[in-house]
């Protein structure tokens, strides 16, 4: 849009809130700022915001309290996340191997945890365990795996399939393997551990076990 306005000529900028312009103040500013730049007049559809002082002021409130929002948002939902983690749940669907289930504390309050998927599990230690020896590459792993029956999870739009190259790669880079599970970016349950030799695909030599325990 911006890109837009300098190169062409526009008389009005239009959106619907707002809020859905940008979700922080400093963006708000610097878009309105440009919008401005080019001659064109900034509209909300639904707030009578004009050029005024009172209008500008008010412009400004509305745009920090769209930050604030965005802000609040995100720490709620990370919290969520950081919770759910520590009470050995798995923020989203949980790796093949494991299975997403409810379960109930002795008060009757329900949480979510992880636990084994019986099927799939032994198919996945295989494939570290296997791999780690240095002489499969994941094309013919993923060919091995498909012929000893691992399929992945039925969803509500995907029927189970056969692991793709790239998919068993993903499994076989994912800490989540090695008990690392993020709440977030910067936070994880351990501090993974440096490379040793012959661990091009991050995880150690002799190959992690599945855990019931998570």
């Amino acid at each position: 849009m911006l890109t837009y306005l300098r190169e062409l000529s526009v008389d009005y900028v239009i959106v619907h809130k707002l809020d859905r312009l940008a979700r922080s103040r400093a963006d708000d500013i610097a878009i309105t700022q440009a919008v401005r730049a080019s001659g064109a007049r900034l509209i909300s559809s639904t707030e009578g915001i004009d050029t005024t002082p009172n209008d500008v002021l008010l412009h400004g409130i509305m745009a920090s309290i769209a930050e604030f929002y965005s802000r609040n948002l995100a720490q709620e939902v990370m919290k969520g996340m950081r919770q759910e983690a520590i009470q050995g749940g798995s923020p989203g669907r949980a790796p093949i191997g494991y299975l997403n289930v409810r379960c109930q504390t002795a008060d009757g309050r329900e949480y979510r945890a992880i636990q084994l998927d019986r099927e799939r599990a032994p198919h996945i230690t295989w494939s570290f365990d296997t791999y780690a020896i240095g002489d499969w590459s994941v094309a013919q792993l993923a060919t091995a795996l498909s012929g000893r029956g691992l399929r992945t999870r039925a969803t509500a739009s995907r029927s189970p399939a056969a692991l793709t190259v790239a998919s068993l790669h993903r499994v076989l880079t994912n800490p989540y393997y090695k008990g690392i599970r993020h709440a977030e970016r910067r936070a994880a349950c351990r501090k993974p551990r440096a490379a040793g030799p012959g661990e091009d695909l991050g995880y150690r030599s002799t190959s992690p076990r599945l855990s019931a325990s998570r």
